[in-house]
C-alpha cells in the first residue's frame, strides 16, 4: 500500500471511532445524558422536596429543607437547639441522578456550597464567612459529613 492509502485508511478508522463515541455518549434533545440522569441502579432519586439532618465531622449539624429549586430553609443545632435558621434563595444544579450541587448566602452574608449524595449519603460543603483576620476580611471551612433523610 502506498502512504497515501494508509493515511487515507488512518483518517477513515479515526473518524470511524469519533462517530462511534459520539453516538454512545446517551445525549439526548435537551443535552442531558441518560449516565447524568441515572444512577447505578438504574433510578434518579431527587433532592427538592427532601428535608435532610447533615451531620458534619466536626460536630456541626444541620436540618436543611430543599423547599424548591430556588428556596432552602435551614435550621442549624447544637445538643438538640437551634441555633440558627433562615430561608435563603438557592441555586441548583443536579450533577447526576443522585448528585446535586447547591449555593446560598445567607443572611449575615454567609456563603454556602454543598455537594449532597443521595445514593452515598454524604454531604461536602464549603462555608465563608465574614472574619476580620482572615484574607479579604473573610473566613472559610470545609466541611464533611453524613446524611440522614427526615
Amino acid at each position: 500500500m502506498t502512504k497515501s492509502c494508509n493515511s487515507l485508511r488512518a483518517f477513515i478508522l479515526m473518524l470511524g471511532a469519533v462517530v462511534f463515541l459520539a453516538s454512545c455518549n446517551g445525549t439526548q434533545p435537551n443535552g442531558n445524558s441518560d449516565a447524568l440522569l441515572e444512577n447505578t441502579m438504574g433510578d434518579s432519586l431527587e433532592l427538592i422536596g427532601k428535608t435532610l439532618l447533615l451531620k458534619y465531622s466536626t460536630g456541626m449539624m444541620a436540618e436543611v429543607s430543599y423547599t424548591s429549586p430556588s428556596t432552602v430553609h435551614w435550621v442549624t443545632l447544637e445538643n438538640g437547639q437551634a441555633t440558627g435558621e433562615g430561608d435563603e434563595a438557592m441555586d441548583y444544579q443536579r450533577l447526576s441522578g443522585y448528585q446535586f450541587f447547591l449555593s446560598w448566602i445567607e443572611a449575615d452574608g454567609t456563603s454556602v456550597s454543598q455537594v449532597v449524595d443521595l445514593k452515598g449519603l454524604t454531604v461536602t460543603a464549603f462555608l465563608t464567612f465574614a472574619d476580620e483576620n482572615g484574607r479579604g476580611g473573610r473566613g472559610s471551612q470545609l466541611l464533611q459529613g453524613g446524611v440522614e433523610l427526615k
